[in-house]
């Protein structure tokens, strides 16, 4: 969890779930200044390796995308790299299955990275946006801080295929051996009414307001 620009560690009681917090084991991210004053919003995306070594934070202030190596044996966070990621805050991201690559949504776009075993990152496609989502959402009371387009991107469970949700519609694509993405029509989907929760496995649901 993260509290206070620090990555806090819970040890996990694998007989009652119970969590512990391990004292002395916080680790500070690099502070920044938030334009709303709320710290709690500077991180709305996260991911973690399926593999349980890295840990890959989104800075919505700076546009900045930190990764982190984790301790096996202790879960301290250690800062590995800092990744600038254009312009717009990162607001959602995914890791394929075999956690070779990480897609970032970042404002419409979506960006590409390889991953490398020491928590680096390295741009797909030259660094540019390999799609941009279309926008369909006018941004009414929203902060412009935190308004996206996109509200989530996930890799399906074989790491063939991206979909990016927006509030009304799921867009498809493939994913190429070299984690390039090319469009899927036949995966896009309009929502009847905006979805607002998504857990994803062999079969994705988008539940409806």
């Amino acid at each position: 969890p993260f509290s206070n620009q620090t990555i806090d560690i819970f040890l996990i009681d694998v007989t009652t779930g119970a969590l512990t917090l391990v004292p002395g084991g916080a680790t500070a991210i690099p502070p920044v200044g938030h334009p709303t004053g709320n710290p709690s919003q500077r991180f709305v995306a996260s991911a973690f390796t399926h593999s349980g070594h890295l840990l890959f934070l989104g800075d919505h202030t700076t546009g900045t995308v930190y990764g982190f190596t984790l301790n096996p044996s202790t879960g301290t966070a250690t800062l590995a790299s800092t990744t600038p990621v254009e312009t717009a805050p990162p607001t959602a991201m995914t890791l394929s299955p075999d956690d070779s690559h990480l897609y970032v949504a970042d404002g419409q776009d979506i960006l590409g990275f390889t991953v490398n075993s020491n928590g680096t990152l390295a741009p797909l496609n030259g660094g540019m946006p390999m799609t941009t989502i279309p926008s369909s959402v006018q941004q009414s009371n929203s902060s412009p801080a935190l308004f996206t387009v996109v509200d989530d991107v996930q890799v399906d469970l074989t790491g063939k295929f991206l979909y990016v949700l927006t509030p009304d519609e799921l867009f498809a694509y493939n994913i190429g051996p070299n984690g390039i993405l090319s469009p899927n029509s036949g995966g896009n989907l309009v929502a009847p009414q905006a979805p607002f929760n998504r857990p994803w496995g062999k079969i994705t649901f988008a539940n409806l307001k």
